[in-house]
């Protein structure tokens, strides 16, 4: 499957189907979150963020994110500084783990 042909809309519903199936994601360095999908937002939870808190990402921003990257040769927390909206910048490592996880990249 080739993310540059993909619309966010589509990344987002690829994302959450892998979600729904396997309520986990895990990132490039091994860090696993326990997932879920309510609504419109991706939940997750692990690793060392927000002191054990869960946290979400909107599907607002998600697709922003993904359409703003998926052109890029090479996607990774460094690569996509500066092309993400400001409200996910912090979360760059769960939305990468997302891609990597349902690979959407690899």
């Amino acid at each position: 499957m080739n993310r540059k042909n993909l619309t966010g809309f589509q990344a987002w519903e690829i994302v959450c189907d892998h979600i729904r199936l396997n309520k986990r994601i895990t990132s490039v360095t091994k860090i696993n979150y326990n997932s879920r999908v309510s609504g419109n937002t991706i939940f997750y939870q692990g690793g060392n963020r927000s002191g054990g808190e869960e946290e979400g990402m909107a599907k607002e921003d998600f697709i922003k994110a993904f359409d703003a990257v998926k052109h890029l040769n090479v996607i990774n927390t460094n690569t996509i500084k500066g092309k993400i909206p400001n409200s996910i910048y912090r979360k760059r490592t769960p939305f990468i783990a997302m891609l990597l996880s349902a690979k959407l990249i690899d």
